[in-house]
């Protein structure tokens, strides 16, 4: 992927204009794709390969774009070669090119993989992920057993060129991640077990390891893909949680009361041998490119979404902002506070739950702030719920720094959600505080 982001500070003013990007394939690697279709594509006497995307878009200040391009390695490239790809972006001042050329050079060194190991989180709660793991006794939350389980999908790819043996994959949950087992592997080309190793260390991180044998090229296009689920737990997981390595175990828990707002990075690894020589993939062996799936813990949490994402003027937008409470603890005097963007107009009454206030121009001309006053019964332990609302495209701007100007092809809209209110710990009566 090649990401590029306008720096500028000032809107209009910094503006940059027909960005061009080349990007120069190293020997050993031959362009395969690219999304958008490059312009140019030209292998070089020296055996590299020139791709070009030629006046592709115009950046506004603190606008970015990206690239995907797909490029596939040679087979006499073995996991001891390296090679380095370089690329450069530029963008002129003016529209016409009459103005003064802004470029940026940069390189990328790595090695052929003979395995790919890639680790997601699917959360059960968007943007940040409410807890509750099931472990309380009492049941505190709206379910019996965990009300905010999740899943992380774990895919391990071999190379297309030939097998790799003694393959392993390793998934270490840090200690506020609760395991709860449900393992799903499939394609299972050994038949491995769907039960992972497990490995509690003295932090209390726990690590699950798969052992996979031998991946055939076949496991190039059709990769392994395991799944487990997860939770985060009232208390993190420490060294005296010997029972987490037994089996799935959700606690409770000997650790300290995790906190809201607490990041959850989960780090991963995959090693095999190929070709005799010993490979590896992951966030320790390659932590350029294999960044840690990190979920963050909320005591609440409120996620927004908007349907259809590609408008018009004059297209009328379903917003819906959805909510979920921790297991653990009951939120009281939640307001939802919406900050509709300059260039959209909130359609009176069509919110499914009444707002408390809308306020036009605010915090700024041409955008609208909508507060919602949720009631107790519905952000109690464990609860879930959503409300709707529509919103019209507008021709033009009103507010600095484009006032005046028409919503155009390309425009991007942000529209913002903020949650406040007091949470109320079930488990420990005597913890309070605010989101």
């Amino acid at each position: 992927t090649i990401a590029i982001t306008n720096t500028g500070a000032t809107p209009v003013t910094d503006r940059g204009y027909n960005l061009t990007i080349s990007d120069t394939l190293p020997v050993g690697l031959s362009y395969t794709s690219a999304t958008p279709t490059p312009t140019l594509v030209s292998p070089q006497a020296n055996g590299s390969t020139l791709v070009v995307w030629d006046n592709v878009v115009d950046l506004e200040a603190k606008e970015g774009f990206s690239i995907s391009l797909q490029a596939a390695l040679a087979s006499t490239l073995t996991v001891a070669s390296s090679f380095t790809n370089s690329v450069n972006a530029r963008v002129n001042s003016m529209p016409d090119n009459s103005g003064s050329w802004v470029s940026v050079t940069k390189q990328l060194a790595g090695r052929p993989q003979a395995i790919d190991i890639n680790v997601v989180a699917l959360q059960s709660s968007a943007i940040e992920q409410a807890t509750g793991a099931g472990e309380m006794t009492n049941a505190p939350g709206a379910r019996a057993g965990a009300d905010w389980p999740y899943q992380y999908r774990v895919t391990v790819a071999n190379n297309n060129v030939g097998s790799s043996t003694s393959t392993v994959a390793s998934v270490t949950l840090p200690p506020g991640v609760a395991y709860l087992g449900s393992v799903t592997i499939a394609p299972n080309p050994n038949s491995s077990s769907t039960a992972p190793s497990l490995n509690l260390q003295a932090d209390g991180s726990l690590t699950l390891s798969w052992s996979l044998g031998t991946l055939t090229k076949a496991r190039y296009a059709d990769p392994v893909v395991i799944t487990f689920s997860a939770a985060i737990p009232y208390r993190a997981r420490s060294a005296a949680d010997t029972q987490a390595e037994k089996g799935a175990f959700a606690g409770p828990m000997h650790g300290a009361i995790i906190p809201e707002d607490t990041r959850l990075p989960v780090s991963y690894e995959a090693s095999a041998i190929y070709g005799g020589l010993s490979t590896s993939d992951g966030t320790i062996s390659t932590p350029a490119d294999d960044m840690p799936p990190t979920i963050t813990a909320a005591y609440a949490t409120v996620h927004k979404a908007g349907s259809p994402s590609t408008v018009g003027i004059g297209t009328t937008v379903t917003w819906t902002l959805d909510w979920s409470i921790s297991e653990y603890y009951t939120t009281t005097n939640i307001l939802l506070t919406d900050v509709l963007p300059d260039g959209m107009t909130y359609i009176t009454n069509s919110a499914s739950l009444a707002p408390a206030q809308i306020l036009q121009n605010t915090p700024s001309t041409g955008k609208t702030t909508i507060v919602w006053e949720l009631a107790p019964a519905r952000t109690a332990a464990g609860q879930h719920g959503a409300l709707t609302f529509t919103a019209l495209v507008d021709p033009t701007y009103s507010g600095a720094p484009y006032a005046g100007q028409p919503v155009v092809s390309g425009d991007k809209f942000t529209n913002s959600v903020t949650p406040s209110g007091d949470w109320h710990d079930v488990a420990t009566p005597a913890r309070d505080g605010t989101l």
